[in-house]
């Protein structure tokens, strides 16, 4: 059950990452400045999460952001 939780924490966190970056940050910095939130969280989930729920997650963000 802690997995699912972790997921959803996590798919909440990864969709607020996508929606700062594609949206508040373009206003507040220059074009080629933005940087990329949804690629940081996935950087920091594959050094703290060790498990299938960490590896979901990353392909699920993944999957999210190219849409």
């Amino acid at each position: 059950m802690k997995s699912i939780q972790k997921i959803f924490i996590g798919l909440i966190v990864g969709l607020l990452a996508l929606l700062v970056q594609s949206s508040a940050l373009k206003f507040l910095l220059p074009d080629h400045t933005v940087p990329n939130l949804c690629f940081v969280f996935v950087v920091f989930l594959a050094f703290n999460e060790v498990s299938l729920s960490g590896a979901l997650l990353a392909f699920l963000l993944g999957l999210l952001f190219d849409l």
